[in-house]
């Protein structure tokens, strides 16, 4: 397999694993801090209003879900990556991040949050990098 191919497959897989953690964190906080039943994403003045309601606790498990999905995405890139491992990771960081801003575009969020989630995901992808970087072997010594 080329290693370009290499390379966008660790990306991918890293994005993917990402965005699968950040869905099972989020269904955990939905079901603790369940908006009301009246209230669907189609009506935004509603649905701004019942985000404003939501306790702290909802916010933090959004961030908590950013932060280990980011994490685990960025240990599969850097641990499939042909080469320069953190450079994969940090790639993930990068489009999950992105997608991180789409989200704060399309919903109202406290500005705390957004302080906290805009750098959140790469300093995570980061984080994810370098533990699941390959291990440095030393080469065969010049007295063996």
């Amino acid at each position: 397999m080329p290693p370009i191919l290499k390379s966008v497959l660790a990306v991918l897989g890293g994005v993917v694993a990402g965005f699968i953690v950040i869905f099972v964190v989020q269904n955990i906080s939905s079901a603790m801090y369940s908006l009301p039943e009246d209230v669907g994403t189609a009506d935004r003045e509603a649905l701004a209003r019942a985000m404003a309601g939501l306790p702290l606790g909802a916010f933090l498990m959004v961030l908590l879900s950013y932060a280990l999905g980011s994490l685990l995405g960025g240990w599969v890139a850097a641990r499939n990556a042909p080469r320069a491992p953190m450079a994969h990771a940090l790639a993930v960081g990068a489009l999950l991040t992105l997608a991180g801003l789409m989200n704060l575009m399309a919903f109202r969020h406290p500005t705390w949050f957004i302080v906290l989630n805009v750098p959140e995901f790469v300093f995570f992808a980061w984080l994810g990098g370098l533990a699941g970087r390959p291990l440095l072997r030393p080469g065969p010594s010049a007295a063996a």
